[in-house]
């Protein structure tokens, strides 16, 4: 017996009962269509910027419990970045990160040798299963000081990375 489930709240998701449920069907498909036997919770789209792949571009991202920030690790070791954008990083891990946990997210320009060093918080963890389990992540950026945020899209762009949609 296997057991998937939608999941959506009142009233940030929805105010009337018919709408309550259809977000918490569209959260159970999306379970499913992960591999089912698991829960979906329903989340409206926040993103305000593009996405660009890191996996195309020459961009290379480490990602570090703040507490480890002398020692990054290496990516695809324990932790594989998705993507980017000018608010945040999505990647894959091992580690079952907790909400608001400080992280550093070091990127390098592997073609121009640029290098920039962010801090961001957890905003977002979803457990994608298997053994041993694996966690998609997201992170939103804490810029620091007033012209961080442009020093990271001009970083970007000389990144050739590939947006996505």
């Amino acid at each position: 017996l296997t057991v998937t489930i939608g999941v959506a709240k009142y009233p940030e998701d929805a105010v009337t009962a018919d709408r309550l449920v259809q977000r918490a069907e569209e959260a159970m498909h999306q379970a499913k269509a992960r591999g089912g036997n698991t829960i979906g919770v329903y989340y409206q789209e926040c993103r305000n910027f593009i996405r660009f792949d890191l996996a195309r571009g020459t961009v290379r991202v480490r990602i570090a419990p703040a507490a480890e920030e002398a020692a990054p690790q290496e990516p695809g070791r324990d932790s594989e970045p998705l993507n980017i954008s000018r608010s945040g990083l999505l990647f894959e891990s091992d580690t079952p990160f907790a909400m608001g946990v400080p992280i550093v997210v070091s990127c390098e320009n592997a073609r121009e040798g640029g290098r920039l060093t962010l801090r961001a918080r957890v905003v977002r963890i979803e457990e994608l299963g298997g053994t041993p389990p694996r966690y998609e992540v997201g992170a939103a950026f804490s810029m620091e000081w007033e012209h961080q945020e442009a020093q990271l899209e001009q970083f970007l762009r000389r990144g050739d990375l590939v947006a996505r949609p």
